[in-house]
């Protein structure tokens, strides 16, 4: 298998387990509410504890995040794991997940060249558009 086949049979495979594994409840509106001062913060050191063990016995080469409070556990383990973290932004605006987590990413790749001044790190911005499946198989 070639070695970029490795690393997409790889990010297929994490991908299952975070999808398999995850636990974390989402942010509950208003995002200033009890539950996500109290309860979120716990939540998150457990969920970010399990990934961890999952991450070890894995052990990836790079980990593409597509934002949402699913991946933003998993990519903070990531970062602080020091793999490589890519962040990938699809939309003109980009979330709080995504938005956090590309001060720990080495790359961030977005949509839209209006996307481009929402972050903050100006180096690793790269605008690339939407990948569609007949970019995926050249």
């Amino acid at each position: 298998m070639s070695k970029n086949g490795e690393i997409i049979s790889e990010l297929c495979l994490l991908l299952v387990t975070i999808l398999e594994l995850f636990q974390l409840p989402p942010l509950v509106g208003p995002l200033v509410s009890l539950q996500n001062i109290f309860v979120f913060p716990f939540q998150l050191m457990k969920s970010m504890i399990m990934r961890f063990g999952e991450l070890q016995k894995f052990d990836p080469n790079i980990v593409v995040g597509t934002g949402g409070y699913v991946s933003f556990p998993v990519c903070l383990v990531v970062a602080l794991k020091g793999v490589n973290l890519v962040i990938q932004e699809q939309n003109s605006v980009p979330g709080i997940a995504n938005w956090w987590l590309s001060f720990f990413a080495d790359k961030v790749l977005v949509a839209f060249y209006s996307t481009v001044d929402s972050f903050v790190m100006k180096k690793k911005r790269v605008v690339c558009g939407n990948p569609t499946r007949l970019f995926l198989t050249q």
